[in-house]
C-alpha cells in the first residue's frame, strides 16, 4: 500500500507541475490526469491500512481535490484573453465543459452578440460549479483528517499547508469571479456568478489573509493579495500596498516570472498616474528591469514582452541622448515583434494593448522620418511640398491604425463578458478617439505637441 500511494503521489506531482505551466492547454491535460487520479484514490480500500497509511491516503485525496478546484478556477483567468470557442472548443477540454456544437461555435465567433454572451456565461458558470464542487470535496477531506494529523511527526505543518491551500484556492476563484462582475451591478439578473463585485472581492481578501496566516510568505498568496488591493475598480485601491505584496512575492520566489510581470504592470500604472517625465525615470527603469526579468524566466510570455515595449515607449518619451534613443528604438521594435508573435489573437485581431503601443510609438515619430529625409541625387534640398506630402502620408497611416483600433475595441466591448477587461478596453477606445482627433489636426510644424495618454 505504501508503494502504491507513493506512485499515486508522483502522479499528483506531475499533474500539479502541468497545472503550473499556466496555459489553457496544460490545464486541460492536468485536469484529465487529476480526475483519473481521484478515481484511482477512490477505489483504494483503506479499512485494513495502518493509521499512518490511512491518513496519508486521506491527505493525498484532499490535495487532489484542492488541485482540481484550483485548476478549474484558472479557466476564469484564461477567458480574459482567449475565446471560449478556442478553449472549450478543444477536443481536450473537460467533457462537462466542452462546446462541440458547430452552431454554438459559429455563434461564439461571429453570431449575434446576445446569443454568444449566453454561451459564454453558461460555460463560465459551469467552470465555477466544477470549482465549487471540488473545493467542497477538498474541505470535507480536510475535515475528515482533523483527528488524524497527529500520526505524522510534522502533522501541524502539513495541516497548515492544506488549510492554506484551501483558502488560497477559494480566494483565487473569488478574485477571478469578481473580475467578471460589473462594479455597479447588484440585481441578481445582472450578476454572472450570483454575488456582487464588492462581496466577492472582500471575500477574496479575507480568504487570502487566512491563507497568509496559515502559511506565511507563500508567493502565490502574496501575488493574489497584491491583485486584490490593486483592483482598478476598487474604491480604496492602493498601489503602494499592492507593490509591497508583489515585492514580497518576488522575495519568496524570485524565479517565478509572473511575480515580475505583476510588479512591472503595477509600476507602469504608477508612472502613468503620476505622468511620464524625467522625475519618473528611476521607476521606469525599475519597471523595465522587472519586465526583462519576466522575459528572461519565461521568454514565451507575450505579456512580458508587451510590458517591455510599454516601458521602452515611455523611456523614449523622456530620453534626449540620441544614441540611447536609437538603442531604445531598436529594443522597442524587437519587443513589439515578440509580443505580436506570442500574444493571443482574439477574433483574429491583434491585442489592443499592443496596437496602442504601436500607435504611441508612431505618434512620437510622426514627423521624424520627414526630418531625416535626404534629397535625391542632383538636388541640394527637399522641397517643402515633398515634406508635407510625406508627413500627410504618415499621419493618414497613423489615423487609419487608430480607426481600426477603435473598431476592434467596440467589437470586444460588445462581445466580451469579463467586466474588468471590458472597462479597460472601453477606456482604451476613448483614448484612441481623442488621440485620433489630435493626430488629424497635427501639422509638420506642431506634431511634437500631440498629447499622448500612455495608459
Amino acid at each position: 500500500p505504501g508503494e502504491k500511494r507513493r506512485l499515486l503521489s508522483v502522479d499528483l506531482l506531475k499533474a500539479t507541475a502541468t497545472v503550473r505551466l499556466y496555459t489553457w492547454q496544460s490545464t486541460h491535460n492536468a485536469i484529465a490526469g487529476l480526475l483519473q487520479l481521484d478515481q484511482r484514490l477512490g477505489a483504494v480500500s483503506t479499512a485494513e491500512l495502518s493509521d499512518i497509511e490511512r491518513a496519508s491516503y486521506g491527505e493525498l485525496r484532499a490535495q487532489t481535490a484542492v488541485e482540481l478546484a484550483y485548476a478549474y478556477a484558472l479557466y476564469l483567468s484564461y477567458i480574459r484573453d482567449y475565446q471560449v470557442a478556442e478553449i472549450f472548443g478543444s477536443r481536450d477540454a473537460p467533457a462537462d465543459l466542452r462546446v462541440s456544437d458547430p452552431d454554438e461555435l459559429k455563434t461564439l465567433n461571429e453570431g449575434p452578440v446576445s446569443d454568444a454572451k449566453d454561451i459564454v456565461r453558461r460555460t463560465i458558470r459551469a467552470v465555477a460549479a466544477e470549482h465549487k464542487e471540488w473545493l467542497a470535496r477538498g474541505t470535507q477531506a480536510q475535515s475528515d483528517l482533523r483527528t488524524q494529523w497527529q500520526v505524522f511527526a510534522d502533522g501541524n505543518r502539513r495541516r497548515a499547508e492544506l488549510v492554506s491551500r484551501l483558502s488560497l484556492t477559494s480566494g483565487y476563484a473569488n478574485y477571478r469571479m469578481a473580475e467578471w462582475e460589473r462594479a455597479e451591478a447588484s440585481a441578481q439578473s445582472e450578476l454572472v456568478f450570483g454575488e456582487a463585485f464588492k462581496t466577492r472581492l472582500d471575500r477574496a481578501a479575507n480568504e487570502l489573509g487566512d491563507a497568509d496566516a496559515a502559511h506565511p510568505s507563500h508567493y502565490l498568496v502574496l501575488q493574489l493579495l497584491g491583485l486584490v488591493y490593486s483592483e482598478p475598480r476598487r474604491d480604496d485601491a492602493s498601489i503602494s500596498v499592492a507593490e509591497q505584496y508583489f515585492e514580497r512575492a518576488i522575495q519568496a520566489k524570485p524565479s517565478d516570472y509572473y511575480g515580475h510581470e505583476l510588479l512591472a504592470g503595477l509600476l507602469l500604472r504608477k508612472v502613468a498616474n503620476a505622468g511620464v517625465d524625467v522625475t519618473g525615470r528611476a521607476t521606469l527603469e525599475r519597471g523595465l528591469s522587472e519586465a526583462q526579468a519576466a522575459v528572461s524566466q519565461r521568454d514565451s510570455s507575450g505579456a512580458a514582452h508587451l510590458l517591455k515595449a510599454e516601458f521602452q515607449t515611455m523611456l523614449f518619451e523622456i530620453e534626449r541622448d540620441e544614441a540611447k534613443r536609437r538603442e531604445l528604438r531598436d529594443g522597442l521594435e524587437h519587443s513589439i515583434d515578440q509580443a505580436a508573435r506570442l500574444l493571443p489573437l482574439v477574433f483574429k485581431q491583434e491585442d489592443v494593448d499592443l496596437t496602442w503601443v504601436r500607435v504611441i510609438a508612431g505618434a512620437r515619430r510622426l514627423g521624424e522620418e520627414v526630418e531625416r529625409l535626404t534629397p535625391p541625387a542632383g538636388r541640394s534640398s527637399i522641397l517643402e511640398s515633398e515634406k508635407h506630402q510625406r508627413f500627410l502620408e504618415s499621419r493618414n497611416r497613423l489615423s487609419s491604425t487608430l480607426a481600426r483600433l477603435v473598431t476592434t475595441c467596440e467589437n470586444l466591448e460588445a462581445r466580451w463578458v469579463n467586466s474588468q477587461r471590458v472597462l479597460h478596453v472601453t477606456r482604451l477606445r476613448e483614448k484612441a478617439v481623442r488621440l485620433r482627433a489630435s493626430v488629424e489636426r497635427a501639422t509638420l510644424e506642431n506634431w511634437r505637441d500631440i498629447q499622448v495618454p500612455f495608459l
